[in-house]
């Protein structure tokens, strides 16, 4: 049985197990990078996200906004941690910038906003 897009589709839970998930709706998280077109590199970004266990889900490279002109690169990173906070950290060891980050669910990071948050909150219950 075919859909509308030709993909083959099977009812047969084995079969399941061999088609990828779509790493856009998958847990995780995602972080945007900026660097110079001279200096991207897709198994570099990968391996710095290995380096704190991350396994990179998708990876996307464009041009954003006026930046065109200067030669600077974009890329969009989903990976598989709930906390990108190691990863955004070893890339830029890697000398990559990061300019967004949002942890699973969409959530900007607030570098431990909410645990302050949750003992300002036990301080005014006691």
């Amino acid at each position: 049985m075919a859909s509308k897009d030709n993909t083959i589709l099977c009812k047969d839970p084995f079969f399941s197990l061999l088609q990828p998930d779509d790493p856009s709706t998958s847990a995780g998280s995602d972080l945007s990078v900026v660097c110079r077109r001279d200096d991207y590199s897709a198994s570099r970004i990968a391996r710095a996200c290995e380096d704190v266990d991350a396994q990179l889900l998708a990876l996307s490279v464009g041009r954003r906004g006026g930046d065109c002109d200067d030669g600077t690169l974009h890329v969009d990173l989903h990976i598989d941690l709930a906390d990108a906070t190691a990863a955004a950290r070893s890339l830029e060891r890697y000398g990559y910038r990061v300019v967004d980050l949002r942890h699973e669910g969409g959530v900007p990071a607030a570098d431990g906003l909410s645990e302050r948050i949750d003992g300002l909150l036990a301080l005014l219950n006691v």
